[in-house]
């Protein structure tokens, strides 16, 4: 369960390097605003809301599961 600010930014990470989804795609595949991403991954997001963890969380194990 993605529960800190690191945890999101390195889920973020994971599904980048399996998708090769850039910002603004992985931003549409979420349904949040890609400078919102932008933000959790600069560091200017400490505290992402629990939706976008939640979102994030469900798109990591659907790409997991998709991409083995």
């Amino acid at each position: 369960m993605i529960e800190t600010t690191k945890q999101t930014k390195e889920a973020i990470a994971e599904i980048q390097a399996i998708t090769g989804w850039n910002n603004s795609r992985l931003a549409d595949k979420l349904g949040i605003f890609r400078g919102s991403l932008n933000s959790i991954m600069n560091g200017k997001t400490k505290n992402p809301s629990l939706s976008t963890m939640d979102k994030v969380e469900k798109e990591l194990a659907r790409v997991r599961k998709v991409h083995g």
